[in-house]
């Protein structure tokens, strides 16, 4: 039996959150060719992001970047700029992963920007620390701080943890 492109996108879902990253890129690839076979340029775009991020957790970050290429500026033509956010990052972990990490940072900086102007502050959490761990092994120790602080201030949804040190940054914020 053939399946069609959401069914393929569910199964992908489910194999990448098992860990089976081989079967979800393939799943996703198939996504995205039915997509844009139909016209479905959105679509095809949101399966190419999805086979990007299963491609970068194989280590295969050059067909992750190809995946991903072309794919925040069909979100911004459709004023979609939460997935063009998205997928931005996604080409950033896609250059990283290439060890392009002098083009993967100002890309980094620039999603983190969008998000923030979003609003979508659980998302930018990630990214910035995303963008920490990549400084930190970079040895920007500074930047490192800075975006880690960051991070943490915009959680929505800290631990017990989380919160103390929030509560203590914005303490010490004030003096």
């Amino acid at each position: 039996m053939k399946k069609n492109a959401s069914q393929l996108n569910e199964q992908g879902m489910a194999a990448f959150g098992a860990g089976n990253f081989e079967e979800a890129a393939d799943c996703f690839q198939q996504a995205a060719e039915i997509h844009q076979k139909a016209g479905a340029k959105l679509d095809a775009a949101e399966a190419l992001n999805n086979l990007s991020v299963a491609l970068v957790k194989l280590d295969r970050g050059a067909e992750a970047l190809q995946a991903v290429e072309g794919t925040p500026a069909i979100f911004e033509e459709a004023n979609d700029l939460k997935r063009k956010a998205m997928a931005m990052g996604n080409k950033a972990a896609a250059l990283e992963a290439l060890g392009k990490t002098d083009e993967a940072i100002p890309l980094y900086e620039e999603t983190v920007k969008l998000l923030h102007e979003l609003g979508e502050d659980e998302m930018k959490t990630v990214v910035l620390q995303s963008l920490s761990e990549l400084r930190l092994r970079k040895g920007q120790i500074s930047s490192t701080a800075l975006d880690a602080i960051d991070a943490l201030i915009s959680n929505p949804k800290p631990t017990l943890k989380q919160k103390i040190l929030k509560s203590f940054f914005r303490r010490f914020a004030k003096l």
